[in-house]
Formats: structure tokens, sequence, C-alpha cells
């Protein structure tokens, strides 16, 4: 990504929570005026924020938080990178992208999709020229020309050090661009940049996205994952809604894990939760490492800046759940692959006894019962590495 591509996307993923804060003016406890002014501009911001909540919707039978607002959806996105675009690679870009190509809408913003098309695209340029280069090395050394050898050296030697970036130079970027535009309007063929189709020209399934030939229907949600969806209940940024009925946190709460399994110290919810909630509240941008084979993946600020760096993989103290070694090695092998190293959580959870009170105290009305079940719990953490006797020797 470009400079210029993260600047942007600095500029525009810069709140790490969808949370707002309410500006007041400073208070004169002298003043009775004063206080008046405060209180106000305090209910008139908390009023704005509470209209500003996303609106998430839960299927039961899919058992998915979907939120369908565009609006909430990119504010949701930009403010965390909470959930994962429906019909895009994480960001909601489906409806850019569809406008871009049914109705010629150019955008200054380079989506994830455009930029692996890209790379996918270099990459395939890299493996073709290299697989030139190897042939005509075979035929030369089998011709025993020294010469073309030497040249066919300095050409791989320069096709080395451009390949190292997988970038092109402005001037031959646009160079090349430019002599593909020719050779398309000497052919007849018309430009991109000038070309628009019409609707007699779109497949059925296109012509009835487009909205009296201006907008694009909708067709994409942004999916949360369950504890990312109490999660952003609980500092109050979305309102969750189960067949019409608004659900506060500790309803959404015992629902989600009630409907993971019986309620037990070793919940499986619980201990998603409470590993989620323990990194978030660490500053890390956690997001699902189910395509890892782990629980979450880490990123230090998130997906747009970075690939992440952690595999988390929770394991809790039940001997039910209990997996051998042989499993979180299968686990490495994927995690190793794509360069990143394996954490493993241990979660210690509390007495049956204590869970059971602890749980039986919950509150609808009442977040600190919530912190007083979860604190019951321990979290500790290591890294999981493989030992090569051959490799790691003194």
């Amino acid at each position: 990504m470009s400079s210029n591509s993260k600047h942007y996307q600095h500029n525009r993923t810069s709140k790490p929570l969808p949370v707002d804060i309410v500006p007041v003016p400073q208070l004169i406890p002298h003043n009775p005026l004063s206080w008046c002014v405060v209180g106000i501009c305090f209910f008139i911001g908390w009023a704005k924020i509470n209209n500003k909540k996303a609106h998430v919707v839960y299927d039961q039978e899919s058992m998915t938080f979907k939120i369908p607002d565009p609006k909430d959806m990119h504010r949701i996105w930009s403010s965390g990178y909470f959930g994962k675009a429906s019909l895009s690679r994480s960001e909601p870009t489906w409806t850019d992208r569809t406008k871009k190509r049914l109705l010629n809408v150019n955008t200054k913003e380079t989506v994830s999709e455009d930029v692996v098309k890209q790379r996918r695209k270099e990459r395939a340029e890299f493996k073709k020229e290299r697989q030139r280069l190897d042939e005509l090395e075979k035929q030369y050394r089998l011709e025993g020309d020294d010469v073309k050898l030497k040249l066919l050296d300095e050409e791989r030697r320069n096709f080395n050090d451009k390949s190292k970036g997988r970038v092109k130079n402005d001037n031959e970027t646009k160079q090349h661009i430019h002599h593909h535009r020719l050779n398309k309007e000497n052919k007849g063929e018309p430009s991109s940049s000038t070309y628009q189709p019409t609707l007699a020209d779109l497949r059925k399934e296109d012509r009835d996205l487009i909205v009296d030939g201006k907008d694009i229907r909708n067709l994409e949600y942004l999916e949360l994952m369950p504890v990312e969806a109490l999660f952003l209940n609980i500092i109050n940024s979305v309102n969750v809604t189960i067949e019409g009925k608004s659900y506060t946190s500790i309803q959404l709460f015992k629902l989600l894990c009630e409907t993971y399994g019986e309620i037990t110290p070793n919940n499986p919810f619980i201990l998603q939760f409470l590993v989620y909630f323990h990194y978030k509240t660490l500053g890390w941008c956690a997001r699902s490492g189910f395509k890892f084979s782990s629980d979450y993946i880490l990123y230090e600020r998130g997906p747009p800046f970075q690939h992440a760096k952690f595999a988390v993989t929770i394991v809790d103290n039940s001997v039910v759940n209990k997996k051998s070694w042989t499993d979180y090695g299968s686990v490495y092998r994927v995690v190793s692959g794509v360069k990143k190293s394996m954490v493993l959580c241990f979660v210690d959870s509390p007495d049956k006894e204590e869970f059971v009170e602890a749980w039986h105290s919950l509150e609808d009305s009442s977040l600190q019962s919530l912190k007083s079940l979860l604190s019951l719990y321990g979290i500790d953490e290591i890294i999981y590495r493989r030992w090569s006797p051959s490799r790691t020797r003194e």
C-alpha cells in the first residue's frame, strides 16, 4: 500500500472504538448559569450519541449479528475494525466496487480487493519473466554461448533489482498505460476511462441492481462475531434487537452462553469473550482466526496497515475439552506457514460453586455483576515454538 493510501486510512480510521465524547464547556462552580449551560450541553450530546447507535439484528437460525445500514457499517468498521462484510474481503466495499463496475463511478480510495488484484497480476508477470530467463539460460548453456550468458546474467540482475519491491517506476507505469490506451484506440476499442456500458449491455442481474440509473441497491451487510456484538453493546455503541426486542448486555450474555452449551465455568462463549475482552482492553485489534485454525488473530493497528503478528488459541482447564499436543502442533504448522507467532492463552476457570453464585447474581441493569463473574477467571499466555535439534544446536 502506498504512503498516500496509508495516510488516508490513518485519517479515516483514527478512532480505536466507535465511542463519541460529549464536549461540554468549562464549569464555573460559583456561577449558576454555568451549571445550566453544562447540563444542557451534556444532555444534548447524550441524546445525539444515543441516536447514533448502530442497529444490529440477530438472526437466530444462522446465529449471526448483522448491521444492514451502510452508514452504520462504515462507522463500526472504521472505528476499531469490527465485523466482516458479507460481499467483501473485510471492509464493506461492495457498493463502491459495483458502482465503479456498472456506473463507471471513479473513486479516489483504493480498496483492498484492488490491491490484491494488482499484487496477483504483478506476481504472475514476475513468474512469467523468470520462466523466460530460465529457459534462455538453459538454451545458451546447451549452445555454449558465453557471451549471451554474460548478457543474460546482467539482464537477470536488473530484473531482480526491479522485482524486489514488485513496484514499477512512475514513469514506466505511466508510459505503459499510455501505450495501452493508444493500442486500444488504434484497434477501435473503447478506453476504460471514457467507456460506460449501457443497460442493454449488462446482464439481467446487474440491471436489477441499478436504481434510477444513478445508484446501486445495497445487498451487503456487516456481520459481527458474537463476542464483538456483546462488546459493542457493553460500550453502548450498538443496539441489538432479536425479533424486534432490544436486549441489554446481561440479557445478551445469558442468551449467548445458553446457545453455546451448558452453563458451566468452562462454557465456550464465556472463555471466548473473556479472551477477546482481555486483548481489547490491552489495545490489540482482535479478529477471528478461523482460517488460521486459531480462535483470534491480533493486529497492532488493524488490517489496512499490516498483517497480524499473533494467532491466539484458547486452552481451558476442562478435562472434556482437553486437546493433545499433536493438535497444537497441527495448528502451529498452519500459523507458522503464514509467518505468525502462536500464542497459547490458558484460562483458569473458577470452582463450580463460585461460578453458580456469580451467575445467579447477574442483574440485567448492572454491568458490575458481569465484571464480578469475569474476575473469577485467570489468564496466562505463552508463545508456542517448535524446537528443531538440528537447527538450534550450538
